[in-house]
């Protein structure tokens, strides 16, 4: 079967790797023979609300949607999906800080040009459930809320005003940085996620199986097994211990599986973060949250 790729490259991401790689795509002469398949087409992902309509109308010619970017695009690229071209399997090259989708889908060969010929010439499909939030935003990965939405929220005040210093564009200057808030915030801050129960540090739903950039979530949870994962962190040391099962799986906290709907009521407003992306401020005089499958997303790998 002749597969019809189309590339959608955030150029943004990867310290400019995202810019370099949709100009080397621009030449054909460089993306080598892609064996049962054609590449449709290779563009920026939408930067403004009057780019998505084309990106709409090119999502739905192709059979599969190679994402290059970090899991915000991968949000941004999959919501497009889930609405419009629902055909359309998503399969993603990763350039962000977390990459925790791609990190689901298992190795990614280092080039883009190596991974656009194996996806072309044996993809491997599977299935991720999408989820709704109060029936707006639709997630692929998790909803946090509590203390980590709180230092997203930080992580990128602090990122817009010192990236100007072009440093902190580097990934592993963002590592860094978000690392500094998260442990300043953990040394000196309790914000919580406001609760009846006294409040926990963080609430966390989640679709798969890692979390925040490698951490480990849950212990027996599938993204397309039609239930959301739930977990609440109460103290610092299960927060750190979160955080440590990216290094030693045994580490990761046992999670509750919820069947839809999923409702969480927080008695004050509430950082949030869905897939990695601040929410705080569109929800912030919300606290009732309904969490409800909208349906799956085809992956490629």
């Amino acid at each position: 079967m002749e597969y019809r790729i189309g590339v959608f490259v955030n150029p943004t991401s990867g310290n400019g790797k995202g810019a370099r790689i949709l100009r080397e795509l621009a030449d054909t002469r460089l993306r080598g023979p892609l064996p049962n398949s054609r590449v449709a087409v290779v563009c920026a992902t939408p930067a403004s609300a009057t780019d998505i309509p084309p990106i709409i109308e090119t999502l739905k010619a192709c059979d599969i949607a190679l994402v290059c970017g970090g899991d915000g695009t991968v949000h941004q690229m999959a919501d497009l999906i889930v609405r419009h071209a629902p055909g359309t399997a998503l399969a993603v090259f990763p350039l962000g800080t977390g990459n925790d989708f791609a990190r689901q889908l298992g190795p990614r060969p280092k080039s883009v040009f190596t991974h656009m010929q194996k996806i072309a010439a044996a993809p491997l499909f599977g299935v991720v459930d999408v989820w709704s939030l109060n029936g707006e935003i639709l997630f692929t990965n998790y909803v946090s809320f509590g203390f980590d939405g709180w230092v997203l929220s930080l992580y990128q005040t602090a990122l817009k005003h010192l990236s100007q210093t072009g440093f902190f564009a580097l990934t592993f200057a963002k590592k860094i940085l978000f690392a500094l808030v998260g442990g300043w915030a953990l040394l000196f801050h309790n914000r919580r996620a406001p609760m009846a129960d006294g409040g926990p540090l963080s609430v966390i739903a989640c679709n798969i199986a890692w979390y925040a950039g490698g951490s480990r979530f849950g212990t027996g949870g599938k993204p397309d097994d039609g239930v959301i994962e739930l977990i609440k962190l109460y103290g610092k040391g299960a927060f750190l211990q979160s955080v440590a099962s990216r290094f030693l799986r045994s580490l990761a906290l046992p999670a509750t599986a919820y069947e839809p709907p999923l409702t969480l009521s927080f008695t004050d407003a509430v950082p949030l973060q869905v897939d990695g992306e601040d929410y705080s401020a569109r929800f912030a005089a919300v606290r009732e949250f309904t969490i409800t499958r909208a349906g799956s997303i085809k992956t490629c790998s």
